[in-house]
């Protein structure tokens, strides 16, 4: 017999951005960020009761087709659980259709606020809920740092999806140059080519292989280690904006690259590069310049989707 969870009974997540790709990591590498998503859900008698702040909260569904509130719903079955209904609040930063994983950040919210429900004093099952969630979003590069934490690396062997946690030096900064522009991720694979040319894939291969290692031991190799062949020259005309200014700021030698399907823009740096960082991006960004319109986030790594504590 299915549980019917107690009235009253809540849980609230805190869920990362997220960057995706890298350059050449496609579909495979992601890095969670510390700019973060805050979300509530309550155990009411029926129905459901949404209130939302901040980014979309004039645009996005105030019903259970909300992804946060749907994918509870489906977490909630998953674990043998239901509720009669659900009060949900959340209260969102992320950007939209940025390139910054904001469904991800959905999704993983969604599952670790059933998994609180559920399970109100057992540590989130992180793999329970990385296999549901790459199973709704289709790729982990997002998914696994939001549920995770810092740089993953998913893949699929056998039928299973599969991820694992790699080291991020201390040194590693991020900033995202976030446009006012919007991407649907579906628009973004759309035009991406069926086949590429050999000369391109192991140009890809030897990149990934060498960000890894920039993260983990040496990040004066980011640049090199970010260059890609895959998907951004693909995607081009739908964001030409955020590809001269990656094309202006790795002319300069710094190492940037589009987030997830865009159309924002990371930079990877490090710490002693700060103050150079700065004084290019204060010349490119100024209000006279064609790229003015791109907003400047300071970041460093996040945590994985945390569950906080019950109050009841």
């Amino acid at each position: 017999m299915v549980e019917v969870l107690p009235l009253g009974r809540s849980a609230t997540v805190l869920t990362p951005a997220t960057t995706a790709n890298l350059g050449p990591g496609f579909d495979a590498l992601g890095l969670a960020l510390n700019w973060v998503d805050q979300a509530s859900v309550r155990v009411i008698e029926r129905g459901f009761e949404l209130t939302l702040t901040g980014v979309g909260s004039g645009s996005l569904p105030l019903d259970e087709t909300h992804l946060v509130v749907s994918t509870i719903l489906r977490g909630l079955e998953n674990l043998g659980v239901k509720a009669g209904g659900l009060a949900f609040t959340a209260h969102n930063t992320i950007p939209l259709a940025r390139g910054l994983g904001s469904s991800s950040a959905a999704i993983a919210s969604g599952l670790a606020l059933a998994w609180g429900l559920a399970r109100p004093h057992q540590p989130l099952d992180r793999y329970w809920a990385f296999t549901l969630a790459v199973g709704l979003e289709g790729h982990p590069d997002n998914v696994g740092p939001a549920i995770y934490g810092g740089l993953t690396i998913g893949w699929f062997t056998d039928g299973v999806w599969k991820v694992v946690g790699a080291p991020v030096h201390d040194d590693l900064r991020v900033c995202a140059l976030v446009p006012d522009t919007v991407l649907e991720t579906t628009t973004a694979r759309s035009v991406m080519p069926r086949e590429i040319p050999l000369s391109d894939a192991i140009a890809n291969s030897a990149h990934t292989a060498l960000l890894v290692h920039a993260f983990s031991e040496e990040p004066r190799f980011l640049f090199d280690a970010t260059s890609d062949r895959l998907h951004q020259e693909y995607r081009r005309a739908l964001y030409p904006s955020s590809m001269a200014l990656v094309d202006v700021l790795r002319d300069q030698g710094l190492a940037a690259c589009i987030s997830g399907a865009g159309p924002t823009v990371v930079l990877l740096h490090t710490e002693g590069q700060g103050a150079l960082v700065d004084l290019i991006l204060d010349g490119l960004l100024s209000g006279d310049s064609d790229l003015s319109a791109f907003k400047r986030y300071a970041l460093g790594v996040g945590e994985g989707v945390q569950v906080l504590p019950p109050s009841q």
